[in-house]
């Protein structure tokens, strides 16, 4: 962290070479990241979510006003809660789903290959 901001980086364990993922202007409610995909997702303070992948610009993607954030492990999906309703974007096709939800969650994750949340 630095005066003006928090960077991400992704540190390779094979060499330690560091690489710049994004640049953070406060400290995130909620960052999540992909098991094998580039992508990383995060709930800034404010409550806006925002996508970023390796080396890429950071784009907003939905608001949230609870905590649980969650990145599919190929990183093509992005999930949280807002207002009552799971929210979740296909970063492939643009694509934008919601889905009223009843009781409050406290985590999202992901289950097997098919992308299931």
């Amino acid at each position: 962290r630095g005066d003006s901001g928090i960077e991400l980086v992704s540190v390779s364990l094979a060499d330690g070479g560091i690489k710049k993922i994004a640049h953070l202007d406060s400290p995130p409610r909620k960052l999540a990241a992909a098991r094998y995909g580039a992508t990383i997702a995060w709930i800034s303070i404010d409550g806006s979510v925002y996508r970023s992948e390796s080396g890429g610009h950071r784009v907003l993607v939905g608001q949230s006003d609870e905590g649980p954030l969650a990145v599919s492990d190929d990183g093509d999906q992005i999930a949280w809660l807002f207002r009552g309703r799971l929210e979740v974007v296909r970063l492939s096709t643009g694509t934008a789903y919601q889905h009223p939800i009843e009781a409050q969650a406290i985590e999202l994750i992901w289950t097997g290959s098919s992308g299931q949340y």
